[in-house]
C-alpha cells in the first residue's frame, strides 16, 4: 500500500496525509519497526539475517536522505557546499 501512496505524496501531499490508508501505512511501519527493535534485543546477531540488514539499511538511507534534505533547506552547516 505505501508504493501506491507515494506517486500521490508528490502530487497532492496534504490531502494523502490525511487519509485512512496514509495513517495505516504510517502504524504499520511503525509496528514493523518495533517488532524489529524486539528482535534486536533479543538476539544481537539478528542482523546477519538478510530480511533484518535490509529493513534496516532502508531506515539508515532513508533517514540520511530525510536529514540531508532538511539541511539543505535550513542551510544548517553550510551543507550546501558539503
Amino acid at each position: 500500500m505505501g508504493l501506491q501512496l507515494r506517486d500521490s505524496l508528490i502530487e497532492d501531499e496534504a490531502t494523502v496525509k490525511s487519509t485512512a490508508e496514509f495513517g495505516a501505512v504510517v502504524e504499520a511501519y511503525r509496528t514493523a519497526f518495533s517488532s524489529c527493535a524486539r528482535v534486536l534485543d533479543l538476539d544481537k546477531c539478528a542482523f546477519q539475517a538478510q530480511w533484518f540488514s535490509d529493513f534496516y539499511r532502508r531506515n539508515y538511507d532513508a533517514l540520511m536522505v530525510f536529514h540531508l534534505f532538511d539541511n539543505v533547506i535550513n542551510d544548517v552547516d553550510k551543507v550546501r557546499d558539503w
